[in-house]
């Protein structure tokens, strides 16, 4: 089992390499738990769907290394995750649809920051 002294030194190597997240994943064969530590230019859920139910692998928490890591730790299992980019995306359009609002300013540069981290825009 891995302890919050273990899971504390992860997060701080992961701080140091000015991460932004730390995945915690228990390998099912051997029940050992590892980190994935999650890059500022990384895509979180790209990590998280690659290592969440995959080759006898599921997460187990994740921590937000932009929060205080001991309440974290104080939790018994830190679930926070950063938001999926289509529920960023979706409550900039409403309820219409994007096809019926037309987004200008500080919303269309989110939605098209979000795509690009995506691979979606150009």
């Amino acid at each position: 089992m891995t302890t919050a002294d273990q899971i504390r030194g992860w997060l701080q190597l992961a701080m140091g390499q000015d991460a932004t997240h730390v995945i915690v994943v228990c390998d099912d064969f051997d029940h050992s738990d590892y980190p994935v530590i999650v890059g500022p230019e990384e895509d979180f859920w790209e990590l998280y769907d690659s290592h969440n139910g995959k080759n006898m692998q599921r997460v187990m928490e994740v921590y937000d290394l932009s929060l205080d890591i001991e309440t974290q730790l104080a939790e018994v299992r830190a679930k926070h995750y950063p938001p999926r980019p289509e529920e960023e995306i979706m409550p900039l359009f409403g309820f219409l649809g994007p096809s019926l609002i037309e987004l200008t300013g500080k919303d269309a540069e989110r939605v098209m920051e979000i795509l690009r981290r995506r691979g979606k825009a150009d």
